[in-house]
């Protein structure tokens, strides 16, 4: 049986559950990152321009249950806090 297609914007009322630990080192990074207040250069392949290079400051990671993990940040590109996805995400520095 087919899984029936949920709309995108569902992952935005799902529970969250904030992180402060991973045994996964991505979503560890980010945590860290967050804590430090460390700006991360990255490129990110979702979105409507997938592969473009973004500097972001996390700010949080949670993991939206039935959705993934999520990272929010300051992204300095659009000059406003965003959520990202993190398996989209791939750190360059």
């Amino acid at each position: 049986m087919a899984r029936k297609k949920r709309p995108l914007g569902d992952w935005r009322n799902a529970p969250k559950r904030y992180l402060r630990d991973s045994a996964d080192p991505q979503v560890y990074r980010m945590i860290e990152a967050a804590s430090a207040g460390e700006l991360l250069e990255i490129v990110y392949l979702g979105g409507s321009q997938p592969g473009t290079s973004r500097q972001i400051r996390p700010e949080a990671v949670y993991f939206a249950i039935g959705f993934g993990y999520y990272v929010e940040a300051y992204d300095y590109r659009r000059r406003e806090d965003r959520p990202f996805r993190l398996d989209r995400i791939r750190v360059l520095g």
